[in-house]
């Protein structure tokens, strides 16, 4: 659970960063996505599992 936190932290840092240096949005959905998909993954896969 919280090594889930952290990766999707890392993710959203690295993305505000990616965003601050080259000013492209892109990078910032996808890091935004990835983290999304990190952080509720188990929740889907728990719930289909359950």
């Amino acid at each position: 659970m919280k090594s889930r936190i952290l990766i999707s932290l890392a993710l959203l840092y690295t993305s505000l960063v990616s965003y601050a240096e080259t000013k492209n949005l892109d990078i910032v959905l996808i890091s935004l996505f990835l983290a999304a998909l990190i952080y509720f993954l188990p929740f889907f896969t728990s719930r289909r599992a359950g």
